[in-house]
Parts: C-alpha cells; sequence; structure tokens
C-alpha cells in the first residue's frame, strides 16, 4: 500500500502525451520530486556520481547512549544475562574505557543492537520504551562511534579496475573505429558477481583472455583500415576514403606529400588515443605510438620497390595506411583500452586515511557513459569534461543520456539480470504440462517465440518507462498501465486493451481491479521465479 504522499493521479490512462509522443516532462519530473515519491533518475545519478547523501552532522555525547543502554538494555543482557545472545557487559565496560574493540564478535553485536533498535523490536513491547530521541542517540552512536560512518566524508570503498566486459567491449569497438566486432564469438563468457557481468571484481583476465584481445586488436584493425585500402584514386588523381572510415580517418586521405605523414599520424593517433584511454594522452605516449606504427610500416614496406611518381605516392599511402593498422592494433591491445582506469580528481583537497576522494571529470564521464550506454563517452561528454564543467551539468547529462536510444542497451542488460527476464525466451518448461494441454504442438503456440519475446520486452519497457518519464518508483510494483502488443494480449486474455495490427509494443491502461498492474506480475518474472 502506498503511503498517503504517494498517491497518483485518479485517472486510469497514461500521462496525456506531447506533440512528439513523450509525456510532459516538466510535470513528470515535478511529480517525482515530491515527498516519497522517488524516482529512478536520482538513484542512477548517486549510483554513478558517488553521490554523499546527507545526514547529521553532529555526534551525540557517547554518555548519552550509554545512559540508554544501561536504562533500558541491562536487565536482560547484563550483569549474566545475555538473553538472545547478546552480553552487553564487555561491550558496555569498552565503552567506559574508550572506543570498542573492533572484533568479530563486537561487530556483530553491534550490528544486532543497531538493527533491533532502529527496527522497534528491542527493547520488547512489555518494557519501558526509549524515546525518539534516545533511539536516535543510539543509532547515532553505533553508527558514528563504533561503525565509524561519517554522512560528510563518505567511504565509497575500495574501486577495482574494471575491465571491459564483451558487451562494452563490442560496443566501444564500434564507436571507436566503425567496426562491428562479434565479442561473443572471440571472448570466453564473462564471469558474473550478484547477478551482474559488470562487478568489476570478477572481471578477472586470464592468460587465454589476453592472447585473445591481442588476437581481436589485430582483427579489428584490419578491418578498420580494409575500406581506406580498397579506396582508388578518381580520374584526376585526387583519393577519396569511403565514409566509413570517417571513425579514423577523420581528416579524410594522408597528404600527398609523404613529408606531411608523421604530422597526420600525430593528430590521427591524438584522437584515437585520447578515445580509446577515454582521457587526454599524454605526450610520451603519444610519442610512442607514433614512432612504433611508424618504424614497423617502414619495415613493412622497406623490400617494396617503387619506380615512377605514383608508384612512390602509392607506396607512401601504403606505409601511412600500414601505420595506422599498426597503431590502432597497440591501442586496442593496451591496458589503458581493455581496463576503465579512473583517477582522483587533481583540485580535490587532501582527505584523511581512508576516507573517499573525488574522482576526475574523465572518469566521471567513464563511469556514466559504460553505466548507462555500456560504451564510451560522446563528445558531449569528453567536452564537459574537458572544461571541468561535467559535475555543474550532471543532472542535465543523465536525463540526456536516459533519453538517449544508447541507454537501451542498460535497460535490457539491467532488468535482465536483475530480475533474469532475458532468460524468458530460451528456458525451457513442459507447456503441456502447465496449461493441461495433450498437443504438445498447441501448448507450444501458447508460450509462441513471439509471446516469449513480449514477455521480455513488456518488463524492459516499462522499467524504461519509469525511468524516462520521471515517474516514481512505486510504479514498477504497482502501475496500473503496462505494455502490450497483439500476441501477449492474447496471451494475457486483454485483446481489448491492443488496437491496430498488434505488431509493436504499446502503451495501454489497465482495466479497474486488473491484477497485471506492476513487474510482479509480469509473465516474465512468474515464470523465470516460478521455475525450480
Amino acid at each position: 500500500m502506498l503511503p498517503p504522499c504517494a498517491t497518483r493521479p485518479t485517472a486510469r490512462t497514461p500521462p496525456a502525451r506531447s506533440r512528439d509522443g513523450r509525456s510532459g516532462r516538466q510535470s513528470w519530473a515535478a511529480v517525482a520530486r515530491r515527498p516519497c515519491r522517488i524516482g529512478l533518475r536520482p538513484l542512477i545519478i548517486a549510483a554513478a556520481a558517488l553521490v554523499a547523501t546527507p545526514g547529521m552532522t553532529s555526534s551525540p555525547a557517547r554518555a548519552d547512549a550509554v545512559a540508554v543502554l544501561r536504562d533500558r538494555c541491562a536487565g536482560c543482557h547484563t550483569d549474566g544475562g545475555a538473553e538472545g545472545g547478546l552480553d552487553l557487559d564487555t561491550l558496555l565496560t569498552d565503552l567506559a574505557a574508550g572506543r570498542p574493540q573492533p572484533t568479530a564478535a563486537a561487530h556483530r553485536s553491534w550490528a544486532a543492537i543497531w538493527h533491533n533498535v532502529r527496527a522497534g523490536t528491542m527493547p520488547p513491547a512489555d518494557e519501558p520504551q526509549p524515546t525518539p530521541v534516545e533511539r536516535d542517540a543510539v543509532l547515532a552512536f553505533v553508527q558514528r562511534d563504533v561503525f565509524a560512518l561519517d554522512p560528510a566524508r563518505p567511504d565509497p570503498g575500495h574501486v577495482v579496475l574494471r575491465r571491459l566486459n564483451r558487451a562494452e567491449y563490442a560496443r566501444t569497438v564500434r564507436d571507436l573505429v566503425g567496426v562491428s566486432f562479434d565479442a561473443v564469438e572471440a571472448f570466453p563468457a564473462d564471469d558474473t558477481g550478484y547477478g551482474f557481468d559488470t562487478i568489476g571484481a570478477v572481471l578477472s583476465v586470464s592468460p587465454l583472455l589476453m592472447e585473445k584481445y591481442l588476437e581481436a586488436a589485430r582483427t579489428i584493425a584490419v578491418s578498420a583500415v580494409a575500406p581506406a585500402r580498397a579506396a582508388k584514386r578518381g580520374p584526376d588523381g585526387r583519393l577519396a576514403y569511403p565514409s566509413q572510415t570517417r571513425a579514423v580517418f577523420f581528416e579524410g586521405p594522408p597528404p600527398d606529400d609523404p613529408a606531411g605523414h608523421e604530422a597526420a599520424l600525430r593528430r590521427l593517433f591524438d584522437r584515437l588515443a585520447t578515445r580509446a584511454f577515454r582521457r587526454p594522452v599524454d605526450g610520451p605516449t603519444l610519442d610512442a605510438v607514433v614512432r612504433l606504427a611508424s618504424d614497423a610500416a617502414e619495415r613493412q614496406t622497406a623490400e617494396a620497390p617503387a619506380s615512377g611518381d605514383d608508384d612512390v605516392r602509392e607506396a607512401a599511402r601504403r606505409r601511412f595506411e600500414d601505420a595506422v593498422e599498426i597503431g590502432i592494433t597497440a591501442l586496442l591491445g593496451g591496458p589503458r583500452f581493455v581496463f576503465r582506469v579512473e583517477s582522483p580528481d587533481p583540485d580535490a583537497t587532501a582527505a584523511p586515511a581512508g576516507a573517499g576522494v573525488p574522482i576526475d571529470e574523465f572518469s566521471l564521464a567513464t563511469r556514466l557513459s559504460y553505466f548507462l550506454w555500456g560504451t564510451m563517452p560522446d563528445e558531449t561528454l569528453f567536452a564537459l569534461a574537458s572544461a571541468g564543467t561535467l559535475r555543474a551539468n550532471l543532472d542535465a547529462q543523465v536525463d540526456r543520456m536516459i533519453d538517449d536510444p544508447r541507454a537501451d542497451a542498460f535497460v535490457a542488460a539491467f532488468v535482465g539480470q536483475w530480475l533474469q527476464v532475458r532468460d524468458i525466451e530460451t528456458m525451457a518448461f513442459d507447456a503441456r504440462r502447465i496449461l493441461g494441454l495433450k498437443d504438445s504442438g498447441a501448448a507450444a503456440k501458447v508460450f509462441s517465440d513471439a509471446v516469449r519475446r513480449g514477455l521480455r520486452r513488456e518488463t524492459e519497457m516499462l522499467f524504461a518507462h519509469v525511468l524516462r518519464e520521471g515517474l516514481p518508483a512505486t510504479d514498477l510494483l504497482v502501475a496500473p498501465y503496462t505494455f502490450l502488443d497483439g500476441p501477449l494480449a492474447q496471451f494475457y486474455g486483454l485483446e481489448d486493451l491492443v488496437e491496430g495490427d498488434g505488431k509493436s509494443m504499446r502503451l495501454v491502461s489497465l482495466p479497474p481491479g486488473s491484477h497485471r498492474g506492476g513487474l510482479l506480475t509480469h509473465g516474465s518474472v512468474l515464470a523465470v521465479t516460478s521455475n525450480p
């Protein structure tokens, strides 16, 4: 049941649509900011940027907490009493002497105290109860003095070196050099942690995977340069590269004069390396890449004879393209591409030992882009990070990125792994037995591929709708609407809600009293959670 401040409009129709087909963003954003109506966007901003939530600014005196514990809890948990396995004698002795001992047993005891006091289960209902102020004093003391949790200086934990998973690798290669690469075929499956394949702590690199990365780098580099190699000069002798090479050869073909090739290579790799590393490339690294690519290309073409102006010009062009191919191989095979390297903000003030420090703007841009898009930052994020203004525009950028079609990958991956609904299209179950039918063919038609696909898309689209329209997170559980196409509407027995040919998923209002509101009643969730 929703709290009073989370009541929704009584109309059973979806939000009014604007001319572009989207609902009124401003009104929904205002609704999402009302008390108790928590939207998904603020949660995403906090998750991506590690935004600290406001908390208490001062810790109550230790004596207050000791007095409350002695007054309210000593009767059952001291002087030999240890009901529920909790003995306060040692803990209170440690308190009187100073800081509690950081032992595992003490930690468990204090955690039990915190949970029970916070839930109001202790003291028991038939015992004198602490006042709200006294409860807050105990909770604040345990948080601040025992567990050392300071809202003013949050500890984000240990940040691991994150490797790109297969999906992120493929999308990054596509956006970096314009090559479609099948990472699922090329690399072994990513390990998962807590059900997700984006947990940095489990994305390790084996010797086999490192070999696969080097092999993939060579394959991708060849594919990226191949269209340029195939380009022919026109009748006027001018060379034009096809449009699919623009991601790499953003300036077009190399200058006809070989004397300008090194400068052109440097500009090319400056841009490519900056985008591949997700931050400006430093001078020594750029020098090394240009030198490696130029020297290797020179050796490759040293034995190719050239006679005449055209042959010399073509040999120089071939040497330039060889250098680009070799340089791309070096960039993609390097750790700064495969791993998401983060750096602290150089302008941040020194933090106490063990406290978190802000990451720099390029690291923030990378976190945002891989979180919401599963790929490298775009030009807008790069520009804001370069200007040092990304944090100041964080809300606007999150809105822009969520509205971008590239966020569909985030929705599919997150919902698919969080709720496991991506398994619905491949999971095996006895449809004939479930439906009570004797004909297996008829049962298979009920759970057809189209229905299974619709079940998955219904859940994904509800999450995306709540996220993009700024609706409260509670709509995920009690929304009076859903998304249906023809096959799924027939499967649910809601054919009257779908108009037209029913080939595409569309937003529909559920009839009053319908039990299909919210993702917990979606067929996808019910199926994957009921399968033994």
